[in-house]
């Protein structure tokens, strides 16, 4: 077999050489930069080199984020993040996203910025956001909509959905001030413009910072 097929593909066999998978449906998908690596969908990196021999790779971990610097065709050491890398392979950007806003990764649990979180960079933990509103999001710990008199909790999209409105309507109300606040928590009851239909939204928030 042509050396090069070595880093075509990650078999089953390669698989069982790390270890297996670590959920039911992680998957591995070439590094496209990096001849011989494949990202997973648990946030894994795996290198296979020429003989077929395959290794975890090991990352280093700075305020939240995994990284790793490699060199490419013997140039200098270019420096990856984990999470982008997942994001490229498996994370499709959200229609509701306007079309040519910049785009940013977001992890919809937070980093903790002083210790490693199991699966904090899988796939399923990710998400894009527009350049625009992703500071906004980034910075509320916690965000319930009062629906029939409870508050239930949702992330940001999630929350924006369920009230009926854009993301970029709900990011521009919580750089308002709130209506009321209560402990750590900022209400906000108002009615907002929806495309042209005027929508009552009613949530709560907790922020980590200004914004």
């Amino acid at each position: 077999m042509n050396n090069e097929k070595y880093y075509e593909f990650l078999s089953e066999k390669d698989i069982r050489a790390i270890g297996g998978r670590i959920s039911a449906d992680e998957e591995f998908k070439a590094v496209p930069e990096v001849k011989g690596w494949f990202i997973s969908s648990e946030g894994r990196l795996i290198s296979k080199r020429k003989g077929g021999n395959v290794k975890i790779v090991k990352t280093y971990f700075t305020t939240g984020y995994e990284h790793v610097t490699t060199r490419i065709n013997d140039r200098v050491g270019k420096k990856f993040a984990v999470h982008q890398l997942v994001a490229q392979a498996f994370v499709k950007v959200p229609a509701w996203i306007k079309a040519n806003d910049i785009i940013e990764v977001h992890h919809i649990i937070r980093v903790n910025r002083k210790e490693r979180i199991a699966g904090i960079h899988a796939a399923r933990n990710l998400t894009y956001l527009p350049k625009s509103i992703h500071r906004t999001v980034d910075v509320i710990a916690d965000i319930a909509v009062n629906e029939g008199g409870s508050y239930r909790q949702y992330d940001f999209v999630k929350a924006a959905e369920n009230m009926g409105i854009s993301p970029y309507t709900l990011a521009d109300v919580v750089r308002q001030e709130p209506t009321s606040k209560e402990e750590n928590w900022a209400y906000y009851q108002c009615a907002v413009n929806a495309d042209g239909v005027a929508v009552d939204i009613d949530f709560r928030l907790i922020r980590t910072k200004d914004i």
